[in-house]
């Protein structure tokens, strides 16, 4: 199993998410996961609830306290 899936599964994401890069910065006692999705992949909609594709993103970070 790669690291990637490793993280996929520990932080308990399912597609079209995935972990696609992770970096341990060991002085600052922290662990950055970048999660994206699969290109094409549909969500749904949060005015009609119909599927749709993305048509903008926006790079996001959230602060967990503890991993494990």
């Amino acid at each position: 199993m790669q690291p990637e899936e490793l993280l996929t599964l520990a932080i308990g994401i399912a597609a079209p998410w995935e972990v696609t890069g992770f970096a341990f910065f060991r002085g600052r006692k922290r662990l950055g996961i970048e999660v994206d999705f699969t290109r094409g992949a549909l969500f749904p909609c949060p005015v009609c609830g119909g599927m749709a594709r993305v048509h903008e993103t926006t790079d996001k970070t959230w602060r967990r306290a503890n991993f494990c």
